[in-house]
C-alpha cells in the first residue's frame, strides 16, 4: 500500500466527457438527478443483437476543443481526451504558457482506444490492398494515440504513458500518475481514461455474454450483465504545496492507493485490498466496481460486507449510470471530487433483489445536502486486478 503522507497529491482540476454530460457542470447535475446515459446504438448496426443500448456520448462537439484543421486525424478516443484534459487544465486555473511543459505529463488508461481504427484499417487493407490504405487511419490504431495526441495539442512533453490492464485501466494510470508526482518526476499530471465504444468491441462484449438485455442492475440477485459506456475522466494532479502556492482549488487528496493482483489468492485478493486500505481509518462512501455481472457483483459484495459489516457505510454503484469500460473507472473518480465538494450522493439505480443476505447499505434514492469527507473507490476485475484509492476531502 502507497500512503500519501509527507507530501499529498491533491486532484485540482476536472475535465469530462461522459454519456450523462459534457463537463462538470451538466455530469454533476445529471448524477444529482440519477439521471442514466443508456440510450439505443444508432451508429452501428445492432440488428442481429438482443442488446441495442450502450451509454454513448452524445451532444459531443469536438470543434468546441479542436481546430477543424487537426480533427481529420484525430480518433474518436483522441478527440474526448483532448477535451477533457483541456476542460481539466482551465477547471485547474492553468496558464500553460507560465509552466515548464517539460514537468508537465499526460498518463491514461486506455483499454480499447484505437479498436475502431485497427478494423478499419486493415478492412482497407484486405479490401483495397496495402497501397491504398489511408495513412491517416495508422497511427490511431495504437491504445496510446489518445495522450500522444493531447500531448501535441497542449504541446506538454514529460512523462507520457498509457496503460492497458484490463477494467483497472485507468487506476493503473492514476496509480502510475501518484507515484511520478511523489517521485518528483513532474509537477503536474493529466491523469484518468479514455473508452470508445466500437462495432467490435459491442460485438465482443456480446460474444462473451457479458451484456444484459435490459438495463444493468449492480448488486441484484437476477442481474445478467453490463451496458459499455464510453467517453473521457480526466484529474489534473499535483503535489499539495505547488497547489497551495499557486493558490488552486483543492477538490480532494489521495490519501492511500494500493493494487493487487489475482495470483494464487483467488478472488480473496479484493477482500484483502479493502482490508489493508482501511486500517488507518473507514470511509463515508463505498464507490463500488459492481455492473450488473452478478458473479462479480457477488465477489465485490462479499468482500465489501465481511470488511464493514459491523460499520453503517453507504454503498454506491455509478456503472447503473454510466456503463462498464475498460477505463470508466476515471469517470468515476471525477464523480467521486465532485461527491466531496458538493455535498451529495448520486443513486444506484435498477437495485431490486439483494444478490445475498446480510446485505449492504446501498443508496437507491439521490442524497443532498449530506456531506462526506472521504470515499473509497473500489475497481475490480475478477480473475485479474483490484485497486482502491482512498480520497479525502
Amino acid at each position: 500500500m502507497i500512503k500519501n503522507m509527507d507530501e499529498p497529491v491533491v486532484i485540482t482540476g476536472l475535465g469530462i466527457v461522459s454519456s450523462i454530460g459534457i463537463g462538470k457542470k451538466d455530469f454533476s447535475l445529471n448524477l444529482r438527478n440519477g439521471k442514466d446515459g443508456f440510450s439505443l446504438i444508432e451508429d452501428f448496426d445492432i440488428s442481429s443483437y438482443q442488446t441495442k443500448k450502450a451509454a454513448k456520448v452524445k451532444g459531443f462537439n469536438p470543434k468546441e476543443f479542436i481546430s477543424p484543421v487537426k480533427l481529420r486525424r484525430l480518433d474518436k478516443a483522441s478527440q474526448f481526451t483532448i477535451a477533457a484534459s483541456k476542460m481539466a487544465i482551465e477547471d485547474g486555473k492553468v496558464n500553460l504558457n507560465k509552466f515548464d511543459r517539460k514537468r508537465i505529463g499526460i498518463i491514461l488508461g486506455s483499454g480499447f482506444g484505437g479498436l475502431e481504427s485497427s478494423r478499419l484499417f486493415h478492412k482497407d487493407q484486405v479490401l483495397k490492398g496495402p497501397s491504398n490504405i489511408s495513412p491517416m487511419l495508422f497511427p490511431n490504431t495504437v491504445p496510446n494515440a489518445a495522450a500522444s495526441y493531447t500531448s501535441i495539442e497542449l504541446k506538454i512533453t514529460g512523462i507520457n504513458t498509457t496503460f492497458v490492464q484490463s477494467f483497472c485501466s485507468a487506476e493503473a494510470a492514476i496509480y502510475f500518475a501518484f507515484l511520478k508526482l511523489k517521485q518528483n518526476k513532474a509537477d503536474m499530471i493529466l491523469a484518468g481514461g479514455v473508452d470508445e465504444l466500437s462495432p467490435m468491441l459491442f460485438h465482443a462484449y456480446n460474444h462473451l455474454g457479458y451484456l444484459t438485455k435490459n438495463k444493468p442492475s449492480p448488486f441484484n440477485k437476477d442481474g445478467d450483465g453490463f451496458l459499455p459506456g464510453e467517453g473521457a475522466g480526466i484529474l489534473l494532479l499535483e503535489r499539495y504545496s505547488d497547489a497551495k502556492k499557486r493558490g488552486a482549488r483543492i477538490y480532494g487528496k489521495i490519501t492511500s492507493l494500493i493494487s493487487k493482483s489475482y495470483g494464487n489468492k483467488g478472488n480473496d485478493f479484493l477482500k484483502e485490498g479493502i482490508r489493508e486500505i482501511v486500517k488507518d481509518g473507514f470511509p463515508e462512501l463505498i464507490s463500488s466496481s459492481a455492473n450488473g455481472d452478478k458473479v462479480s457483483d457477488k465477489i465485490e459484495a462479499e468482500a465489501i460486507h465481511d470488511v464493514f459489516k459491523d460499520k453503517d457505510i453507504y454503498v454506491v454503484a455509478l456503472k447503473s449510470l454510466i456503463g462498464e469500460g475498460a477505463a470508466m473507472g476515471a469517470q468515476r473518480i471525477v464523480a467521486a471530487s465532485l461527491m466531496l465538494n458538493e455535498t451529495f450522493i448520486p443513486p444506484t439505480l435498477n437495485f431490486k433483489k439483494p444478490i445475498f443476505e446480510p446485505f449492504l447499505n446501498i443508496i437507491t434514492s439521490p442524497k443532498e445536502d449530506y456531506p462526506i469527507d472521504s470515499i473509497l473507490h473500489i475497481s475490480f476485475s475478477r480473475f485479474s486486478c483490484a485497486y482502491l484509492i482512498m480520497l479525502n476531502k
